[in-house]
């Protein structure tokens, strides 16, 4: 039987199946007794309720799950083996993230060349820079994916490549509605709904947090932050 919320659930609502990790052992630490499944959305004690966000969207949902019970069919990898699953898992998503796939500068620039009285030295000089980071995330993918090709996981590429497209989706929806002038107050539109919908890329996949942990200390080598955790049975962790 399992019982338990998550809040973030992209296309919940719409999903067959879900990613479901379970504690299936407390009394080793806590990345150690984790069990992937592919979770029934139909399943009897599954709730899913969209969240309705500030472009009007609800791609993200609440999901809620009381004496949920899942098929042993439904596994995937071995018991209490599932943490390694989920990083793979993560890996795929953030290349989705940063493959570029939501952001095309071909749009931008079309928006540039139709105010061009609005292009001043630093909106082109930025624009530049979006062009540029823009480039270099095609370089990183591709770096990735010959790596895949080769047989070799991607480190801390991936979370590089989520952060850099974090950080190129706020800025070129800002610079878009810089370049609108007043026709940015409009409540609809292209470059309006990217606005209000690139905060997300900086939780999505992991937050910007994580991502910026992770390349410092694999990519970096800096030192690991402390873990009071570290070595601790779940079952004894403090709860609060």
């Amino acid at each position: 039987m399992i019982d338990g919320q998550k809040t973030w659930s992209s296309g919940a609502e719409h999903a067959d199946f879900g990613i479901l990790l379970c504690r299936t052992d407390p009394t080793v630490p806590k990345h150690e007794g984790i069990t992937y499944f592919l979770l029934p959305m139909k399943s009897p004690g599954v709730e899913v309720r969209p969240i309705r966000q500030m472009n009007d969207g609800d791609h993200f949902a609440d999901t809620f799950l009381s004496g949920v019970r899942v098929a042993d069919a439904c596994r995937l990898g071995p018991v209490n083996g599932g943490w390694a699953c989920a990083m793979t898992t993560l890996l795929n998503e953030r290349m989705g993230m940063g493959g570029m796939a939501s952001f095309r500068f071909d749009d931008l620039a079309e928006l540039a060349r139709s105010h061009r009285e609005r292009l001043d030295p630093v909106t082109r000089d930025d624009l530049v820079k979006v062009w540029g980071w823009g480039k270099t995330l095609e370089l990183l993918n591709a770096r990735i994916v010959t790596k895949l090709g080769m047989g070799v996981l991607p480190d801390a590429e991936s979370s590089v490549m989520k952060l850099a497209i974090a950080r190129l989706m706020s800025e070129a929806a800002d610079l878009g509605l810089r370049i609108q002038g007043p026709e940015a107050l409009r409540r609809h539109g292209s470059w309006q709904n990217q606005f209000l919908f690139a905060p997300a890329m900086h939780v999505a996949g992991g937050t910007d947090e994580i991502q910026k942990n992770v390349a410092a200390e694999r990519t970096l080598g800096m030192p690991k932050e402390p873990r009071a955790d570290r070595g601790v049975a779940f079952q004894d962790l403090p709860r609060g």
